[in-house]
This record gives C-alpha cells, sequence and structure tokens, in this order.
C-alpha cells in the first residue's frame, strides 16, 4: 500500500470522527463572531457562496467534505449575522428604544412576557410592549422593557396586559474596563430599554389571557410553589424554591452569604448544576424514547442522536435576563 493511499486513508478516518462535526462548526461560530467586532462590513451577497461547497456533495468521494465545509460556513456565517446585529441594532420608527433619549414618563401597555421573577428586594418583570397612551389616544410600539419593582402586593402572572407609568432608560455599559457588560447582556435578549417602579399600587390590570401551553407550565411552578411553601419550613423552602423554580424572593442576605463563604453560591441561579441536568432529561428522553421504536434503533445510533439533541438543549439555553449576574460591582 502506497504512502498516499495510507495518508488519504487516515484523513478519511478523521473526517469520520464525531468530535470533528462538533469542533469545526463551534470554531467557526466563534471566528464569526470575532470578524463581526472587527471595523468591517461584509456585504450580505458575500453569505450566498455557502452554499459553493454543496457542490461537492455531487461526488461520492468529496461528499462529507463537502457537508463539512458547507456547515463550517454556515456557522461562520451565522455567527457574524447574529453578533453584528447585536452589535449595531437597527430599531423601527415605532421601538421604546427611541423614547429613552426623551427621559420622559409615558403611560405604557403591554403584557408580561415570562413570569415574574422574585429576587431579593424586589419583583423582575419583562414586559412586551404594545402601545403608549395619550391624551387624544394610543400609538402602537414595540420592544422589551426590563421592569425592577421594588413593592409588589398584588399577585402577577405570565401573559398579564398590564398598564402603568414609567420612564424608560437605556442600559448603561460596564462601568470598569473588562467588567461585564450588562447593556450587551440584555441586548443579547433583545432588552433594549428598563425601568422601575416603585411599587405596584398604581399598576392597572387590562386582561389575564396567557398562552395555554406556557401557562400551564407557569401554573405548575406556582403550585410547586405554594406546596413548598405549605409542607416546607421557611429556611429549607427558601433554598428548595431557587433550586426548583427559581424563586429568589424568600432567600435572606444570610443564607447567600453562607453560601457565598463556601464557595456554592452558583447553585443558587442557573449554573452547570442546573444545565448540566437538563442535558442529562434531554438525553434519557431521546436515548430510551427512541429505543422503544425498532426501525430507530435499528437504523440510529441512539447514543449519538441523544448526545446531539442534548449538546443543542445546552447551548440554547439562556438563563433569566440579569439575575445574579454582576452590574458595575455589584449584585443584581
Amino acid at each position: 500500500m502506497s504512502s498516499e493511499t495510507v495518508t488519504r486513508t487516515a484523513v478519511v478516518a478523521k473526517l469520520g470522527h464525531p468530535s470533528v462535526w462538533l469542533v469545526v462548526p463551534t470554531l467557526s461560530l466563534l471566528v464569526g463572531q470575532a470578524v463581526a467586532a472587527l471595523p468591517l462590513v461584509i456585504p450580505s451577497q458575500f453569505f450566498f457562496l455557502t452554499l459553493v461547497p454543496l457542490l461537492l456533495v455531487i461526488k461520492t468521494t468529496t461528499r462529507r467534505w463537502g457537508f463539512l465545509i458547507f456547515i463550517a460556513c454556515l456557522g461562520l456565517s451565522l455567527g457574524y449575522i447574529r453578533h453584528w446585529q447585536l452589535l449595531h441594532p437597527d430599531f423601527p420608527p415605532n421601538h421604546l428604544r427611541l423614547l429613552t433619549n426623551d427621559n420622559a414618563r409615558i403611560y405604557l401597555e403591554g403584557s408580561l412576557a415570562r413570569e415574574p421573577e422574585k429576587l431579593p428586594n424586589r419583583n423582575r418583570w419583562l414586559l412586551r410592549c404594545e402601545r403608549i397612551w395619550h391624551p387624544t389616544g394610543a400609538e402602537e410600539i414595540s420592544g422589551n422593557l426590563l421592569v425592577n419593582t421594588r413593592q409588589v402586593r398584588r399577585e402577577w402572572h405570565y401573559g398579564d396586559r398590564v398598564r402603568f407609568w414609567i420612564r424608560p432608560q437605556a442600559p448603561r455599559d460596564a462601568g470598569n474596563p473588562g467588567g461585564f457588560d450588562y447593556a450587551t447582556y440584555l441586548a443579547r435578549q433583545e432588552i433594549y430599554a428598563i425601568g422601575y417602579l416603585e411599587n405596584d399600587q398604581e399598576v392597572e390590570l387590562v386582561a389575564r389571557r396567557p398562552d395555554r401551553l406556557r401557562g400551564a407550565i407557569e401554573s405548575l411552578r406556582r403550585d410547586i410553589r405554594h406546596y413548598i411553601d405549605q409542607h416546607v419550613s421557611s429556611d429549607n423552602g427558601a433554598l428548595m424554591k431557587a433550586l426548583v423554580v427559581g424563586d429568589m424572593g424568600t432567600v435572606t442576605k444570610e443564607m447567600r452569604n453562607e453560601f457565598t463563604a463556601a464557595g456554592v453560591n452558583h447553585v443558587l441561579s442557573i449554573s452547570g448544576l442546573h444545565v448540566s441536568m437538563l442535558g442529562l432529561v434531554v438525553f434519557w428522553l431521546v436515548r430510551f424514547g427512541c429505543s422503544y421504536s425498532p426501525y430507530l434503533l435499528l437504523r440510529w445510533n441512539l447514543l449519538k442522536v441523544g448526545t446531539f439533541f442534548s449538546f443543542l438543549a445546552v447551548v440554547f439555553t439562556r438563563p433569566s435576563p440579569g439575575r445574579w449576574f454582576p452590574r458595575s460591582g455589584r449584585r443584581s
């Protein structure tokens, strides 16, 4: 066997290794994000070149190379486009962010896009803005608003349509060089405006119409929270609610200090522990759920399929905006 044949066989063997199909797209995605940070504008027509490697798929001997290069180019394009949109957002004329320059109070109407977060000393709402009310009528508006409410006396749920007076502001960048960039972090969640309410006394509930599926999930979380309140002691219940449903409102300052001193404060927020649990659950569902089908069991390697979907679940898991992330040297 010639040396050229041996070399070609070794390359084909490496190309068939599963890690290659994971490492190459990941590196391409990171390179695309790095290029987007440069003072360089790539024309949109350039991204059509990502389809060129598909020509290699026609030939059997180059089919794997064609798919690999195509996936790499696709990852590069997605990384560049997504990060460019993050660094240079293009707001429509009726976006809420454009009103932050006026520093004026507005009577805003919108729907709670998720269940209110209960944090120490305050609640946090994510409002999907819909309209602004003027004395002469309403004006349609778009965008998300992150609202911090110091005192909450009423029960608010996901899907509630509310109205209140507020002064929207633009999130500030990191206070120190190399510090956590809170504004960029919120921008990844498509949040470009924040606001503050002293209490919910003047908040008007217009309607309570949650999405059926999401509403059922949030209702289950509330039931779990109420069950813990009724059957578990206050200290243990506060810890269980933080770990199970993400409710940080009853975690005392002393408990947070004890967890910080022990070096395990990260378990109270979304961390590697929770992400790995999610990946394990997804892997188990795919691996053992698909094994009940003889067709899938014989045709596919369910270990690899389960690993792939668990990887997707971990990659696209995002923590709630601003929860337990430092901002200007302080804990939120």
